[in-house]
């Protein structure tokens, strides 16, 4: 027996079946290669069904009608209870996210306004520094204080523009 081959039975439902001897056709493509399809019989197709149709794929607050059966069946009240919690995550992403991103907003804002009055500030202690310097190492140290926020600046606009 190779490495990918199946098993020859296989055990489903407290059942037994059998691996599948069905027919085999080989069907040539186009470009030289060939496919099988091989014909399963009966319970074994019956089998590999009812494993395809048993997986889905659901997305949501509420979930599909017949699971949210299964949840009223099993708890009394869980349907009412997923309701809420439902109804409440829209009220949330409804009601409340819009007050959230305003305040974000001017959270961000404030901290631009502040960064831009800081750096304000330094290139006007800098220009004073530099205006009424009496020696050399002053003029050095105001160009200093002015150069490297500006630079700051300028790295943080073009990383800005570089990204839209």
């Amino acid at each position: 027996m190779l490495e990918n081959e199946p098993p020859d039975s296989v055990k489903t439902d407290g059942e037994l079946l059998e691996k599948p001897k069905g027919q085999v056709s080989t069907d040539p493509l186009p470009n030289g290669e060939a496919t099988q399809t091989v014909e399963i019989p009966g319970p074994a197709m019956q089998a590999i069904m009812q494993v395809a149709a048993s997986q889905f794929l659901h997305q949501g607050p509420i979930p599909d009608a017949q699971s949210f059966e299964k949840y009223e069946r099993t708890v009394k009240g869980a349907g009412d209870r997923i309701l809420r919690m439902a109804e409440k995550e829209q009220y949330f992403r409804l009601e409340r996210a819009p007050i959230d991103s305003k305040r974000e907003f001017c959270g961000r804002l404030m901290g631009q306004a502040i960064g831009f009055l800081s750096l304000m500030a330094i290139v006007g202690i800098g220009s004073y520094i530099a205006l009424n310097a009496t020696s050399d190492g002053q003029i050095t140290f105001a160009c200093m204080l002015i150069a490297t926020p500006v630079l700051a600046a300028l790295e943080k606009a073009t990383d800005f523009f570089r990204d839209k």
